[in-house]
């Protein structure tokens, strides 16, 4: 359980202060939250506050090009982002715990003392007009847009704030001087809200917020910000929206009660709904054919009333089915009603425990605008929530590929939306008995057989025991068996929840892994279950797994085209030679023949009945060798692209040789290119919203990724930027100083550490170890890297005897 520690408090120029002492963290996060959004921007000016956001990346008084916070903390490797709501703007980054002050002051100093140059607010309008030129296919972005129409007009909920080129017009100076006003009126500390979290201790932290806060404004200016316009649903709210990718159904609900006090209930409602035990309303959905997954949203939220969103993938693509979930979700909500505080208490602590393993930046994030998990409950509230849930206040939306209709406007988007009547139902007489935990539990397993298979155990007795299955090198796991194991286990993965373990079954780094985290007695009942159910697949599950399949299928489809790309890399890399599947393996079966398995932590006593009970499982285990050791190595470069409405293109470097120094110098050059990479094709050619370069893991290989996607340029022209890139990159290696040299092997000592609270990430860190075509780095191997032996890697890297093996998708 979380051993956090928080304080708030505030400063003299009244910024709001939330700091989080986590001190078993490696690492460290900070956000600033700025009270103002899309609906506070003027009305000739749509997009103004999202422009804003991305300028504000560009640029400020002490920060500038190379040591802005964006192109500093790609550097360090961390990760940063921001985010424009209707009424809150956030900036948001994550860095290693020592290198936090750094960050925060870069941080500070990009919304206290901004540049807002005219070259830069020309550059990001290009950027801003790439993005919504995606965004215009993009499901989720249609769906909240389609929403805003079953709510009476006018309203700030139905205005365009994403911003394209046509609506920032031309005259760049006068958008600047929009901007400026726009920056004065909102971003001053009153306006504003701090958090830092980190292993620091509460003192060090306030410290810090003191020292660097204090550099906002301090003003007595009113804020005039938009006046909160009661959302009230038209009469006809029942519609239906053209939108590729899989039919879903959103049953939405106004809120009008301050959004703040009922995110207790908010929290416990979403825990609710993504139950997937036995007898949950979702896995009660899925075992009838109606609906495969549900998930809670926040579409529109201000300071006194938000919007509540409950979203159901449907099964097929017949609005009919919409009846028969809305019959079963009412008759859920109301057994809701008479859940006890007990039951409450335990979904509450499940909330809690899924938070605590996000990363300090995911926390930070659900605590400025999600919705972070509190203990604290009351019943009222919960009460209030349900009360809320009834038909009169709900509106609902089907999407479909195959939804005819007229096209209207809506945010700025073109939708095909129209009413939609949904055929009538009548409520069956027989209410399913949804079950609600906790539930008196037996937990047993069959009688352990003699026969033992050899079980790797890694760091023995270190607390709770973790089982990690995998199929073994070579050994290629199908899409369709993908999806057909997940729907095996869904009911056991959340029964095992509620018995405080965990069973995933998902991908990591391109490899699919088991990860089986619980008290003995729930281990081995567990993996009694899980065997029995692999073994012996049912009809239902076998038809919840087809239909997965089918509906990834159609989903990669309508996705963006760089993530479709990232999705088939691992099985491209496969398919190329690099890791040849075992020829004698039956395709048709769901499990491969051969796979590995490691116990992680856990006793002696745990350890031998695992190493009995798994000789039962439907394949061999850990027949081969655990450890590492060199395969057949061809090195060349991986080439993917996509065509479409946006040129997207994919190229992968493994590493030149295996060895840990090379892996060393491939994360130091990943290091120097990615924040160079992001200049040149976002920022000064500014090709499209897509530009990364980092080091990347895929399907046991390590190596440098390089990704584009763009709306006006080929894929070829996209791969001969990369290459030009790649090449001038001799200038920056060959002035690379010793004082940047020791800062970048620095970075590789902190990927070192892992983190001390997660055992999974370390248990998944030792698993991965074992996949890898490639030795794992060390401290010695750090040290030795130099800077003559980093420019012989970047030779190597560049060495035209490189081949490349290339796939274009359509």
């Amino acid at each position: 359980m979380s051993q956090k520690i928080s304080q708030q408090m505030r400063l003299a120029n009244g910024l709001q202060v939330q700091l989080i002492h986590d001190p078993l963290a490696t690492s460290a996060a900070a956000l600033i939250q700025v009270d103002t959004g899309s609906h506070d921007e003027p009305e000739e000016w749509p997009g103004l506050a999202h422009l804003l956001e991305h300028v504000l990346f560009t640029g400020s008084s002490a920060y500038q090009d190379d040591e802005r916070l964006m192109a500093w903390v790609q550097a360090e490797g961390g990760k940063l982002n921001a985010t424009t709501l209707a009424t809150s703007t956030a900036y948001f980054f994550e860095i290693a715990s020592h290198k936090l002050e750094p960050g925060f002051a870069r941080l500070v100093d990009m919304l206290a003392e901004p540049l807002l140059a005219v070259q830069a607010v020309q550059q990001e309008v290009a950027v801003i007009d790439a993005e919504y030129h995606m965004l215009c296919s993009y499901a989720d972005t249609l769906c909240d847009a389609a929403l805003s129409q079953a709510v009476i007009g006018p309203h700030p909920l139905q205005r365009f704030c994403v911003g394209h080129r046509q609506s920032f017009g031309d005259d760049i100076p006068r958008l600047q001087q929009a901007l400026r006003r726009y920056y004065q009126q909102f971003y001053h500390a009153a306006n504003l809200r701090l958090w830092l979290q980190g292993p620091q201790p509460l003192a060090q932290l306030s410290a810090l917020a003191q020292r660097y806060g204090a550099q906002f404004s301090c003003t007595e200016q009113a804020i005039d910000s938009a006046a909160t316009v009661p959302l009230i649903l038209q009469s006809e709210r029942t519609l239906a929206l053209c939108c590729a990718g899989s039919p879903r159904l959103r049953l939405s609900f106004i809120l009008p009660s301050p959004p703040k006090r009922l995110k207790p209930a908010l929290v416990l409602l979403r825990q609710l709904l993504i139950d997937s035990a036995e007898q949950s309303l979702l896995a009660i959905l899925r075992a009838r054919g109606l609906a495969d997954d549900i998930c809670l949203l926040l579409p529109y939220c201000d300071d006194r009333q938000a919007i509540l969103t409950i979203e159901i993938s449907v099964c097929a693509d017949d609005p009919a089915l919409c009846a028969d979930i809305e019959i079963l979700f009412w008759q859920w909500r109301q057994q809701l009603l008479s859940l006890s505080r007990l039951s409450r208490h335990h979904y509450a602590s499940l909330a809690v425990r899924a938070f605590d393993y996000l990363a300090p930046l995911d926390q930070l994030r659900a605590r400025a605008f999600g919705l972070a998990p509190i203990e604290r409950e009351e019943e009222s509230d919960w009460q209030a929530l349900l009360q809320l849930l009834h038909r009169d206040n709900a509106t609902r939306l089907w999407s479909s590929p195959a939804v005819k209709a007229d096209a209207i406007d809506a945010q700025g988007f073109r939708l095909q939306l129209g009413p939609l009547t949904f055929p009538p139902r009548h409520e069956a007489s027989a209410v399913p008995l949804f079950r609600f935990y906790p539930q008196p539990q037996q937990v047993d397993f069959a009688v352990l057989p003699t026969s033992k298979i050899r079980l790797p155990h890694i760091v023995p007795d270190a607390g709770e025991g973790m089982l990690l299955l995998s199929p073994a090198p070579g050994n290629l796991l199908s899409e369709r068996s993908r999806h057909l194991i997940q729907a095996c286990l869904r009911t056991l993965s959340g029964h095992c929840a509620h018995l405080g373990g965990e069973l995933v079954f998902d991908v990591h780094q391109g490899l699919w892994l088991l990860q089986l985290r619980a008290e003995n007695s729930v281990m081995l009942s567990s993996v009694a279950q899980l065997m029995s159910r692999l073994s012996r697949v049912s009809d239902e599950d076998r038809a919840q797994g087809e239909r997965a399949f089918a509906k990834a299928e159609l989903a990669a489809r309508a996705d963006i085209a760089v993530r479709r790309l990232l999705q088939k890399l691992p099985m491209f890399l496969m398919q190329q030679g690099v890791m040849q599947p075992d020829a004698s393996a039956d395709s048709t079966a769901l499990l491969p023949p051969a796979w590995q398995a490691i116990l992680y932590g856990g006793n002696a006593e745990l350890h031998h009945q695992l190493s009995h009970l798994l000789t039962r499982f439907p394949a061999t285990i850990n027949t081969g060798s655990t450890e590492y050791s060199e395969a057949i190595f061809v090195p060349r470069r991986y080439a993917m692209a996509t065509d479409g409405p946006d040129s997207a293109v994919l190229l992968f470097c493994p590493l030149g040789e295996q060895s840990a120094l090379c892996l060393a110098a491939w994360r130091c050059l990943a290091l120097i290119f990615e924040p160079h990479f992001f200049q040149r094709m976002r920022v000064e050619k500014s090709i499209g919203y897509v530009a990364s370069c980092r080091f990347h893991q895929s399907a046991g290989f390590a190596g440098l990724l390089f990704a584009l996607q763009s709306p006006s340029c080929s894929s070829a022209e996209l791969f001969a930027y990369i290459e030009e890139f790649i090449v001038e990159m001799a200038g920056v290696i060959a002035a690379i100083s010793p004082k940047l040299m020791a800062e970048k092997l620095a970075i590789l000592r902190d990927a070192l550490q892992i983190s001390r609270r997660d055992k999974p990430e370390q248990a998944r860190e030792y698993w991965w170890q074992q996949q890898a075509y490639f030795p794992a780095m060390t401290e010695q191997d750090i040290t030795q890297l130099d800077l003559p032996l980093l420019q012989h890697y970047y030779r190597l890297f560049c060495c035209d005897a490189l081949q490349t093996s290339s796939i274009h998708l359509s």
